[in-house]
């Protein structure tokens, strides 16, 4: 009597009842951050990126990432961390941080139990830059306010030293509003003008490129700073840009607004990828047919 061949993903049922009961203990986490996430523009743009590197991380490492479903004792430990965190949101400390950080570290657990340890190695960046996107939600509305101040700030004393008559003031009629008026022409300095989204995607592009690279911790946060002063002076640019060509459309204010918004993005993040992507080696790909259910299970 020949043997009995095993079962592929023969964790598929358990795997599926544990993802189950996880989407149900972080459905009310997963609705917010759809919610805020659908509800500003700049947090679109980062998860526009995010989406934008998983599929280039599903290209490029197709070998690595074939599902092998198996429970293992990292994905659990991952899992583990996650209700924890979660158990004390509830319990213990009751603030919005523990929640998103049990989000990351749940991704994490079926990252490792869907894909194995290679798929995981190689997920890493991404899932580190998904857990920044959850701080910057998390944090989006705090520095609201002090990003417009010092993003007006900047720009009126260039165009100060530029020659231009220049006046910032604040107006707390109807909601607080930072106006910025350069010779007869009254702009808003608004919610979108913070630079948060330009900082926030360029942040996550920094951890894409360096976080999974051979580099000391130290360099890999100086990385993520120089991404945030990037992304602070294309925000400036930006504004520079709107209003030094306003005058000059206009009757097509919104689409002239919206194609330097544009222009600003991806300038931005095309000039930190010519900054940091040649540092340190590139991350090793791991060998095609690296992973078997056991051999994930034992890491």
């Amino acid at each position: 009597m020949e043997p009995t061949p095993p079962t592929k993903h023969k964790d598929f049922w358990p795997i599926f009842g544990l993802l189950g009961v996880t989407a149900v203990l972080f459905w009310p986490a997963t609705r917010w951050v759809a919610e805020q996430t659908l509800a500003h523009e700049q947090l679109r743009q980062s998860f526009y990126l995010l989406l934008f590197a998983a599929a280039v991380l599903w290209i490029d490492n197709r070998p690595a990432l074939r599902p092998v479903m198996a429970i293992s004792p990292r994905g659990l430990q991952l899992l583990g961390v996650s209700f924890a965190l979660m158990l004390a949101a509830v319990f213990i400390w009751q603030t919005a941080l523990l929640p998103l950080a049990a989000f990351a570290f749940a991704l994490a657990g079926f990252v490792h139990i869907i894909f194995g340890d290679s798929g995981f190695k190689v997920s890493l960046p991404w899932v580190a830059a998904f857990a920044a996107f959850l701080v910057f939600i998390l944090f989006f509305h705090v520095v609201d306010w002090p990003l417009r101040r010092l993003a007006g700030v900047q720009a009126a004393q260039l165009l100060a030293m530029m020659g231009y008559e220049v006046e910032l003031a604040a107006v707390m009629a109807d909601g607080a509003k930072l106006l910025l008026a350069v010779g007869d022409q009254l702009f808003e300095v608004a919610g979108e003008c913070n630079g948060f989204g330009l900082m926030s995607s360029s942040a996550v592009l920094a951890l894409l490129l360096v976080f999974g690279r051979d580099l000391p911790l130290y360099w890999k946060g100086f990385a993520v700073l120089l991404a945030f002063i990037v992304g602070f002076l294309f925000n400036t640019l930006r504004i520079l840009g709107i209003v030094l060509l306003a005058p000059r459309f206009p009757n097509h204010y919104d689409a002239m607004h919206e194609t330097i918004g544009l222009i600003a993005l991806f300038a931005g993040l095309g000039f930190l990828w010519w900054l940091l992507g040649g540092i340190g080696p590139s991350p090793a790909k791991p060998k095609p047919g690296g992973d078997s259910p056991a051999a994930s299970a034992a890491g």
